[in-house]
């Protein structure tokens, strides 16, 4: 009898040891202090864009040019998306290119350090070329990170897209609040990341 009682033991703990790993798997997910559930909403694009580090420093969007701290410097303007009312910055640390950031603007205007930051955009490629710039997130999203984890973290995109080497997924709320992560096809991590408030 005492044999029958411990087989049965054992058989019931292996039982919930796979409850538990499945549950863990499809249950949410905690990075950074910030839990996610499977789904993308106001909560989960709050989190997002609450909490962007890239070399060392944190801000939140929307901000300025001037709430960025640390060792950063504005390299330049990426004009092939310039119009009337925004303008896309080259976000430099250490003196190198490390992300973009684009600010509403008038056509006039001359100085932006003190205009809203509506958007952020980061890729492994120039981080890779600027290694002092370290760990790139975005609410605990790292360039890198599989899409798998993305998938478990927001579920399915809005949209998926198919372009060249890559996989482009884009979570969408109302209005133009949307996420997009952009993943390697050969690696499934992420490539650039890229937030539009």
């Amino acid at each position: 009898m005492k044999r029958l009682l411990s087989v049965l033991a054992a058989g019931a703990l292996l039982c919930c040891a796979g409850c538990s790993d499945k549950n863990n798997s499809s249950g949410p997910v905690e990075l950074d202090g910030k839990v996610y559930d499977r789904e993308f909403s106001e909560k989960t694009f709050s989190q997002l864009t609450g909490d962007i580090q890239i070399g060392g420093a944190t801000f939140a969007l929307p901000c300025t040019l001037l709430d960025i701290k640390g060792d950063f410097s504005f390299i330049g303007f990426v004009d092939d998306d310039e119009t009337d009312h925004s303008k896309r910055i080259v976000l430099g640390f250490g003196g190198e290119p490390a992300a973009s950031v684009t600010v509403e603007s008038e056509h006039d205007d001359s100085d932006l350090t003190d205009n809203s930051i509506i958007a952020f955009s980061a890729n492994s490629d120039t981080v890779s070329a600027n290694p002092g710039v370290g760990k790139v997130s975005v609410g605990g999203i790292s360039l890198g990170d599989t899409r798998e984890l993305v998938e478990r973290c927001f579920g399915k995109p809005a949209e998926e897209q198919d372009v060249g080497d890559r996989i482009v997924w884009t979570y969408t709320l109302e209005g133009s609040q949307k996420a997009e992560f952009q993943f390697g096809k050969d690696d499934d991590k992420a490539k650039e990341i890229t937030l539009h408030t």
